[in-house]
Formats: structure tokens, sequence, C-alpha cells
């Protein structure tokens, strides 16, 4: 394994390992923001023993009002093997000038979210004289995917043409999950060097991954033809496109339950949702369950035949991995990592262009009889163990964190 470089003089943590800073929107104990927690979280976890890690993030959940009950912001504590220290957002912005960072030292930087207002400041203190030249990973957590960029598409342009002439991105390493989001921040910045884009497979390790299996396929749900149990479980936001899940409900022809988890992100979206559900054939029964909480997503999800995702893109999906151990078939698009459901009997990756093939994998989702989803649903459930007992992405990371601390770069083209 990648044995890591000694510490420099400015960690803080332990005398014995390197320290990295990791400041992201919200973390721990937060959940809300689904999978961007769940996998630092869990990498953390597994790195603890060789990294000191120190987090700064937001003293609450996604769009709760109060700060957690119990955190006292402004503080370090231990949580989950890292240092964490959480401070609201008026603080997080600028988060060196802080007293609780007086005297912090760190040897990486760890910055989770591109177009995080704590990213953005991050990187712009990082080019005034006087900062420490010290190296930074950025992990933009799908939000270069061509459907990610869709969104608020002009002021997502002009931001990113404005950061690229301000030299905002020089020197920087990338961290994605696959081949295809490493080609979107290729094309976003065409002359970056090759090298500096590393693929780190988001942790789908046991240690990323603390659901357990169904014990049998079909566990928790019978299926007979004609019914059909569907959930939908994301943070409710036009880039999770719940609308277009509603849209593929339309063509069912059969008694379909669909059950939609997850907290609402974007008030508009959601009454735009709310509306297309009115308008759904009487044989769909659409009802909302609210957000669930990560440790009984398994459990939910084993209620159900599929999971109806059509996302405009996820840099991993942590969900998905978490439907296929279940044994719960993935109906979505395939902007995602995990492709080839269909020909593994799975379940289904669809382009979002192709809404007659999202119907007809509905319809034959709906067709099943208890035989054939018993298949499909152990088939779904081998593939989802095989990635949870993968331990590369630990590796990667690891040899990432290395080559990082070993290059302090801030000249590098990244334009």
């Amino acid at each position: 394994m990648t044995r890591l470089p000694p510490p420099s003089s400015a960690s803080a943590v332990s005398a014995s390992k390197p320290v990295v800073f990791v400041v992201i929107g919200h973390y721990l104990p937060g959940w809300k923001a689904g999978g961007q927690v769940a996998t630092t979280s869990a990498a953390i976890d597994s790195l603890r023993a060789h990294v000191g890690f120190r987090v700064v993030c937001l003293d609450r959940d996604l769009r709760d009002a109060n700060a957690y009950p119990g955190v006292t912001t402004g503080v370090w504590r231990d949580i989950g093997g890292a240092l964490v220290c959480h401070l609201p957002a008026s603080r997080l912005v600028k988060w060196w000038r802080d007293p609780a960072m007086t005297g912090i030292g760190y040897d990486l930087l760890w910055l989770h979210g591109l177009f995080s207002t704590s990213t953005i400041t991050t990187l712009a203190r990082r080019r005034l004289p006087g900062f420490r030249p010290t190296p930074a990973i950025v992990v933009p957590h799908g939000e270069l995917s061509e459907g990610a960029l869709s969104i608020k598409p002009l002021k997502k342009t002009v931001f990113l043409a404005a950061a690229k002439s301000a030299g905002l991105y020089r020197g920087l390493w990338w961290q994605v999950s696959g081949p295809s989001e490493a080609a979107d921040v290729g094309r976003v910045f065409p002359r970056l060097p090759a090298e500096r884009i590393r693929i780190v497979r988001n942790p789908s390790g046991q240690a990323f991954v603390p659901s357990q299996p169904a014990d049998k396929p079909g566990a928790g749900r019978s299926k007979t033809r004609g019914r059909l149990r569907v959930a939908f479980l994301s943070r409710i936001s036009p880039k999770k496109n719940l609308d277009v899940a509603l849209r593929v409900l339309q063509a069912a022809d059969g008694h379909v339950d669909f059950d939609i988890f997850g907290p609402i992100d974007d008030d508009r979206h959601w009454a735009r949702c709310q509306d297309l559900a009115q308008a759904l054939p009487r044989s769909v029964r659409v009802t909302y369950r609210g957000p669930v909480e990560p440790a009984l997503v398994p459990s939910t999800l084993r209620d159900y035949h599929a999971l109806l995702l059509p996302t405009r893109g996820e840099n991993f999906g942590h969900v998905i991995l978490e439907a296929l151990q279940a044994g719960c078939l993935p109906l979505i698009s395939d902007t995602t990592p995990w492709r080839g459901l269909e020909r593994a009997r799975a379940g289904w990756d669809i382009p979002l262009s192709d809404m007659p093939r999202f119907k007809a994998a509905l319809r034959r989702l709906t067709a099943m009889d208890e035989a054939e989803f018993l298949e499909w649903s152990a088939s779904a459930m081998r593939l989802g163990q095989a990635a949870a007992a993968d331990p590369q992405p630990i590796a990667q990371l690891r040899a990432l964190f290395c080559d990082a601390l070993e290059q302090v770069d801030l000249a590098g083209s990244a334009r």
C-alpha cells in the first residue's frame, strides 16, 4: 500500500501523520445533504489511522433554520475519528479568520463542492500574498456534469470564466469518481494536465457503506403482476429530476405505489412536482414520506421493488448502491457511474432523452411476477455486494493524498 509521507511542521493533530484540513458545507451529525456527507465521513473513518483530519463545516443540516442541538460553534471536538469545528455560514466563508483556527496547522486542503461559497473563498484566499502554498484537492461532486451545469447555466458560465481569469484553479488536484466525471473536468478546464485529474471511485468499499444487504432477494415485499412499489429517495431539487420521475409514471399500466423520500431542497420544484402528481392516473398513488435517516435507508428500500431516480447527474449515487444491496432494482438515468444494469439483470440505466425506454422499463417492472422479480433482485444484490467489497477506492484516495502532499505548486495551469 502507498506510504504516506511524514507530516510537515504545520501538522497539529498528530506528530506522526500528515494533517488534511477538510472544508465542507455539511458534515456530521448532519445527513440531509446525502452522499457528500456519507462519502467524506466514511473516507475519514477508513484513513484516520494514517491521516489526521480536521473538518470545518456548517453548524446546521441542509436547509435547517437552527443549529444542531448540543453542538457548540467554534469548538473542536472528535466526531468519527476527525476533529470537527462547526461554524455559522457567516464565519465559515472566512474560516481562517475564526478564533477557533488560531494555531491550527495542516498539510493539505481537501475542498468539497466546486460552487460552495467556502470553497470559493478558500481558493481566493489561497491566491493572495502571505498564504502558505499548501497543496489542495477539490472534489466537485458532480457539479461539472452537463446536467448539473444546465441548472442556472448563465450564472455558472460567468462565474467559471471569472474564476479562471483570476487563476483560482491553478495548481489544484481534482478528485473525480470515474472516467465520465474526469471528462467533465477536462471539458471545462481543457488546459489542465491530465495527471492532476485523479479518479477515486466514490467509496463503495464496505467502510463507505454501513448498510447490510437483505437476508434474501425480495425480502420485505412480494411481487404480483400488475402491481408495483416504487421509491424516489433523494433531495427534492431540480438536479434529482423528481418531475421527470412523475412523467415516467404517466405510462403506468397497473397499480403503482410511488413513495417520495427526501428533504425538500427547492420549494418551486416541489410545487411543480405536486401539480404533476395530481395529474397522474388514479392507478398511481403518490405519497410524500419526508426525509429518511441514513441508518434507515437499507430497511426502507427493502420494502420496494424499484428505485426511480432519473437524476441529471451523480458522481456516485450512494442510494443506488444501497438499492442494489437491498435487492431493489434501480431505474435510473445513464448520468451516474452505475452502468450496464439491464445487461446484468439488476435494473436499468437509460438516457434522459429516451423517455419511451423509461416508460417501457416501468411497464416491464409492473408486469413482473414473483419468480422473475426474485431473479433480478438476486442479481442486483450480487452486484451491490461486489461493489461494497471493493478495496480500490481507499487505495486510490490514499495515493492521491500522497501525491498531493509531495507536490506544492501554485503555478500549474487550470484554464
